[in-house]
């Protein structure tokens, strides 16, 4: 299955904002899933992988990350915006605490 390989994760990891658009732009795309229409989006940003890691949670902890976090949270459905203080990982922190703690870390 596509999502099992973390696509999203990946790209963030990783620090290539093209690869993160392209993912942000095929997220406007979704897949009728059944006759009662949900809608099934191909990357969202808060996809949690095994260890409870989203590419919200990723990106809020690196350095330097601002603009892969711009893309992340810049998507029509406003999903990753909308996640970005709600969310929260196996710790129970959001990615907006991680990255407020992350970049007092770097001062």
């Amino acid at each position: 299955m596509l999502s099992d390989i973390h696509l999203l994760n990946r790209a963030v990891k990783r620090r290539c904002r093209k690869m993160v658009d392209l993912l942000d732009l095929l997220l406007h795309y979704c897949v009728s899933h059944g006759k009662d229409v949900t809608k099934v989006y191909l990357f969202p940003p808060n996809v949690a992988t095994p260890g409870g890691v989203t590419p919200l949670h990723l990106a809020a902890s690196m350095q330097d990350s601002e603009d892969i976090v711009d893309a992340l949270t810049n998507d029509p459905q406003e999903i990753g915006l909308k996640c970005w203080n709600s969310l929260v990982d196996e710790n129970d922190q959001s990615p907006l605490y991680v990255f407020c703690v992350e970049e007092q870390s770097f001062l």
